[in-house]
């Protein structure tokens, strides 16, 4: 698949993708390899950075309703708009609390965005605070409650509690959500489950809060591709590549959706070089009583042996 913004990126593709070299706007894969399977990876914090997801809020509107979701959520958690925190200059970006609320509506307006192109993941799994946004969008625990145990974690570990305390403080809140069972296999990291109550994993039963004697049920095999949902990937034409890269595996695209309400045009390919001439027999006429005949000449007409 080549993708470019204009004639010329597009043109310097194709020549790229005759001569079977990669380069910039060139996407290949083979469907059925992998069958278009991939897996979510959420990471934890440490990306984040001033105004990020601002121009995919501007470019997308599945994107900005999503985002605006999920700060309207946090906004019953926070002392301050999380979208201030994040367009603005308040410096609180860097503040744990609002790191890991930052992080999560970059993540889940990502997934939503992408969900509504038709990418949509086979797992997911995710790191630190991810694992919560895993949680979420595998249908685990609601939004609401999701965006609850963010705001809590962070301020756990602003106060500088153990990791036993706030596994403790999570569970407890955890234990009195509202759970579902998983829409979309979750994985979960070894680590995760340890002595007593590991607070972010999914048993065989799809329950949030995994005991010690049970372990993940699912696993990521050869031929999954894992993707990062994180802010490596705030910008259209990296969200494009991953589209594509869908695509051409054997995944289903609504590139009508990608599209929206632009005005686009389709390109009718090139014919081969051969007469056009028709060679199958005609609408209407019997299969059987053709084949009994003979074969059809370039004109349709049937010539008897």
């Amino acid at each position: 698949m080549v993708l470019g913004r204009d004639v010329g990126e597009l043109v310097a593709g194709v020549e790229l993708l005759a001569a079977g070299v990669d380069g910039p706007g060139v996407v290949v894969g083979r469907a059925g390899v992998a069958g278009g399977r991939v897996a979510f990876l959420f990471p934890g914090q440490g990306s984040q950075s001033l105004g990020m997801g601002v121009g995919l809020c501007r470019e997308f509107q599945e994107y900005a309703e999503a985002f605006d979701e999920v700060c309207g959520v946090f906004d019953g958690y926070l002392d301050v708009s999380l979208r201030d925190v994040i367009v603005g200059e308040s410096g609180l970006l860097d503040e744990t609390v609002y790191t890991q609320a930052a992080l999560f509506a970059v993540e889940v307006a990502l997934v939503r965005l992408l969900e509504s192109w038709g990418v949509r993941p086979d797992f997911v799994m995710g790191h630190s605070l991810g694992e919560i946004t895993a949680a979420h969008v595998a249908g685990v625990v609601s939004l609401r409650d999701a965006c609850a145990l963010v705001a809590a974690r962070g301020r756990l570990m602003e106060s500088g509690c153990t990791a036993e305390e706030l596994v403790q403080s999570l569970g407890s809140m955890v234990r009195s959500a509202s759970l579902g069972r998983p829409l979309i296999p979750l994985v979960v990291p070894e680590y995760l489950v340890g002595e007593g109550e590991a607070v972010y994993g999914v048993r065989a039963g799809g329950i949030f809060g995994a005991t010690s004697d049970e372990r993940p049920a699912t696993t990521i095999t050869d031929g999954v591709t894992v993707v990062e949902i994180g802010c490596d990937l705030l910008s259209s034409e990296l969200l494009l590549n991953l589209a594509a890269g869908s695509w051409v595996s054997g995944g289903a695209v609504t590139w009508h959706s990608f599209f929206g309400e632009c005005e686009r045009s389709t390109v009718g390919l090139p014919t081969y070089a051969f007469d056009r001439h028709r060679y199958w027999p005609a609408s209407g006429g019997s299969v059987g009583s053709a084949v009994q005949k003979g074969v059809y000449n370039r004109e349709g007409d049937a010539h008897e042996y």
